[in-house]
């Protein structure tokens, strides 16, 4: 399946927000536990006295709240910026000022900090009382380790060299706040892949990028699809071709990776997603503008992937084909509607439905979807996830 991968405001180093200041003068670390839903990491911080819970996004050079919470709290509108999302789409957005920011056990507090507003109704409402996004912006004078194998995220402010080896490390590549950084992929290089833990997933490939290494023969197309895949602060990115590719010895460093599974998209940058977390820790020096993959076993890992032949996605309350596989492609087309699953009525849904997950849907069971298209036919169609 091509999934719906919703990566958060990804945004370009020319709207960096240069007011964040931290109180804490005296060098410590701060240890905030996470959850992880969906492929994103869901942490809590304490907002102008508010304990509430964030979508923890290293790809996002600037931090955002939604407009129901600032209301709640009276956070005037201070002035606006254009941001170009994860879709690759540029809009303008109203900002506010955070004018305190707590890590969970107080070691931190940034104060002043200008934050966007999401869009009214946008999903982040739809992770279980989530009220923002803590970007990169926050994080720019830290070290920020990610420990999966114990689902903590670990704020440092010491200004003492990292005890890891610099065999590991990888200095950014881009003017900017964001970890960009370089990767291999069959022995070509790869010089801008942001690690993006508001991305699900291993690894989205730009197209640019995968025009490069095709031209080098250093991937091969696995199949084309036709549809519509990333969703950032603007919304559904338009219908497009999209390709997965599969990739063979990759490095990260001396992290080494066998083989992956990857679909094309129009985004900004290489994204790479929270699935990396399965296999190795990360440490990002913003001090040093370095990042560290620290993999958990010394042996190459084959990362696994599962997809189906058709997306599905949500359009006015229905649920809809999003895009389409080429083994599909004679048979239905993006935009078309769902009726039925198994000879059951489809009710109505929303965005949110899909992130949860739409019961009928769930299960690794094959199942039987009636589609009514564009002029007027049904037909069934199978809906199965395969591996690769």
């Amino acid at each position: 399946m091509r999934r719906l991968t919703f990566i958060y405001i990804s945004l370009l180093a020319s709207i960096l927000s240069s007011s964040l200041i931290s109180a804490q003068n005296k060098e410590g670390t701060s240890i905030i536990p996470y959850e992880l839903i969906k492929g994103k990491m869901i942490v809590k911080m304490e907002i102008n006295g508010s304990v509430e819970k964030f979508i923890f996004d290293t790809g996002a050079a600037t931090s955002s709240l939604e407009p129901s919470f600032c209301r709640a709290h009276n956070m005037a509108i201070v002035d606006s910026m254009n941001i170009r999302d994860a879709s690759n789409l540029l809009s303008n957005y109203r900002q506010v000022v955070i004018q305190s920011l707590r890590t969970p056990d107080r070691m931190f507090n940034f104060k002043d900090i200008k934050a966007i507003l999401h869009p009214e109704n946008s999903i982040f409402g739809c992770f279980d009382g989530v009220i923002g996004l803590i970007g990169s912006d926050i994080l720019q004078n830290l070290i920020c380790t990610i420990d999966s194998k114990q689902a903590l995220i670990s704020l440092t402010n010491s200004t003492k060299p990292l005890n890891e080896s610099l065999r590991y490390a990888h200095n950014f590549t881009a003017k900017s706040i964001l970890p960009i950084l370089a990767m291999q992929i069959n022995g070509e290089i790869v010089s801008n892949c942001l690690f993006d833990t508001g991305a699900g997933g291993f690894l989205s490939l730009k197209k640019e990028v995968f025009n490069e290494l095709n031209t080098k023969n250093a991937l091969s197309t696995q199949r084309v699809g036709y549809g519509a895949s990333h969703v950032g602060l603007s919304g559904i990115m338009e219908v497009d071709t999209s390709l997965l590719v599969k990739m063979e010895n990759i490095r990260i460093g001396p992290f080494k990776i066998k083989s992956a599974y990857a679909e094309t998209a129009n985004v900004p940058y290489t994204l790479i997603g929270t699935t990396i977390l399965n296999y190795c820790k990360v440490v990002i020096d913003y001090q040093r503008r370095r990042i560290y993959f620290l993999p958990y076993s010394e042996e190459a890992v084959a990362i696994p992937s599962r997809f189906a032949d058709i997306g599905i996605s949500i359009k006015d309350g229905n649920l809809i084909i999003s895009n389409v596989w080429d083994s599909c492609k004679s048979a239905v087309n993006p935009g078309d509607i769902i009726t039925h699953v198994n000879g059951e009525p489809i009710g109505k849904y929303d965005m949110c439905d899909i992130i949860r997950g739409v019961a009928l849907l769930n299960g690794n069971d094959s199942k039987v979807l009636k589609v009514l298209t564009k002029d007027g036919t049904t037909k069934d169609v199978v809906y199965e996830f395969k591996d690769f």
